[in-house]
């Protein structure tokens, strides 16, 4: 079953990155998920960039599930443990922006896309985007999958 969903949502990211690159320029967001569920998302990320900022290296961690999986520049990082270290290994933290384009999907996974802004002392990094997130049975999203290139 975790196969199925990872290859589902590993196609929905090639569709959803190739849409993101062909698009045009947005202010707005388009979006045909509730206005609840987009409060929710854009509230998350609201945190998570608040996070950023944090040295606990668990704090932005957090936002994932348990068995989540980023895909960045051919890596994978997968599980709490590497993504700790992922987030944890950004050293002189200095500021994180996500620009949400577009939110999509079913009350159970909705997908993200936009671009992310790290900066440090030493460098800024923009990333495109893809994040899924799962709605879990107490209601809480968490980041399933999420693609950066």
């Amino acid at each position: 079953m975790k196969k199925l969903i990872f290859v589902t949502a590993s196609a929905m990211m090639l569709t959803l990155t190739t849409s993101l690159l062909n698009a045009q320029s947005n202010t707005g967001i388009k979006t045909d998920v509730s206005e609840q569920t987009k409060e929710e998302i854009l509230k998350l990320n609201n945190e998570m960039e608040n996070s950023f900022l944090s040295n606990d290296p668990l704090k932005i961690s957090e936002f994932y599930d348990d068995d989540a999986t980023i895909l960045l520049d051919g890596k994978q990082v997968k599980g709490r443990k590497e993504l700790s270290e992922f987030w944890n290994g950004i050293k002189d933290r200095k500021n994180l922006k996500l620009k949400v384009n577009e939110l999509g999907g079913s009350g159970k996974y909705v997908y993200q896309t936009g671009s992310i802004t790290w900066t440090t002392s030493g460098e800024e990094v923009t990333k495109n985007f893809m994040m899924l997130w799962k709605r879990l049975s107490n209601y809480e999203y968490k980041i399933y999958l999420a693609g950066l290139n």
